[in-house]
């Protein structure tokens, strides 16, 4: 037998060593079955994929007896994967500014041909969403040696209820807040919407997120717009070519000022006589 076989198969032997008797027996084979990748040859058979694997008949028909009604769940053996790494003593977590990054993230296993299909994924190959089956995926990031590697904590099913992609992903960021303990910082890309984060409380606890928990520490709103029909204040007269301190619009195009010429400059004066009203006025600097 292969070094890397042996291996494998101590893995799996030990992985499942907890389990109730029967069931420790049938699952080893299937997860080799899984691990060897003879389902890709089967197309997704169990059956068949197992008698692949050279196995008696009856070593067959225990392991689809574990699958089906064996007393185990995919929690339990993550948690038993998790203490089994940590045991080895390889892996590394990341760690930045004292948070672990947790990845958060939603995975599919095409299945165009599936007829009634309720749940879809989009595929970038086809630039549309197709019949899948949707896996969340709640990963710890870490390494071993140079090579990143990440470790499960959990995954989640769509809910047989609301099959939809916005249901599941809410589903998923629920569950990853429920389980994240206060030195973990949940990491997703930008199919999670803001909106989705901050009803699901994901945000305020979060070193990434760009809101602090505390209403009053956030940064200042943008200045609103004035109201319609409000008159803005005017800047006060330039000479030509000479930008006001105080113009919004400072600069110069040619000889006049650009506040000049996008919009005029009014100035009120004080009422003064017929004879020497245009004496007493100045002349606009906005004038041809």
């Amino acid at each position: 037998m292969p070094e890397a076989v042996y291996r494998m198969m101590t893995l799996l032997s030990w992985l499942t060593g907890v389990l109730p008797v029967g069931t420790n027996l049938g699952l080893p084979h299937l997860l080799w079955m899984l691990v060897s990748g003879q389902l890709l040859a089967t197309r997704g058979a169990v059956i068949p994929g197992l008698s692949a694997r050279d196995l008696s008949e009856r070593a067959v028909w225990r392991a689809r007896a574990a699958l089906g009604q064996g007393d185990w769940s995919s929690a339990r053996l993550l948690a038993q994967w998790r203490e089994m790494v940590a045991a080895k003593g390889h892996w590394q977590v990341h760690t930045h500014d004292g948070y672990h990054a947790v990845a958060v993230d939603v995975t599919a296993f095409w299945r165009p041909r599936l007829r009634a299909c309720p749940t879809t994924h989009y595929r970038a190959l086809a630039c549309k969403a197709v019949p899948a089956i949707p896996v969340g995926l709640i990963v710890r990031v870490g390494s071993v040696g140079d090579q990143r590697l990440a470790l499960p904590l959990g995954h989640v099913r769509a809910d047989a209820t609301d099959p939809r992609p916005g249901g599941q992903e809410r589903l998923l960021v629920r569950v990853a807040v429920a389980r994240r303990p206060a030195d973990e910082a949940l990491v997703l890309d930008a199919g999670f919407g803001v909106a989705l984060l901050q009803e699901e409380s994901a945000c305020p606890n979060s070193p990434s997120s760009p809101w602090p928990s505390s209403p009053t520490s956030r940064p200042p709103s943008r200045p609103s717009r004035p109201a319609s029909g409000t008159v803005a204040p005017s800047p006060r007269p330039v000479a030509f070519g000479v930008p006001s301190p105080a113009c919004p619009f400072r600069g110069t195009s040619g000889s006049r000022p650009i506040c000049a010429q996008r919009r005029p400059v009014r100035t009120i004066y004080p009422p003064v006589s017929g004879a020497n009203r245009s004496a007493a006025r100045p002349p606009s600097p906005c004038s041809a």
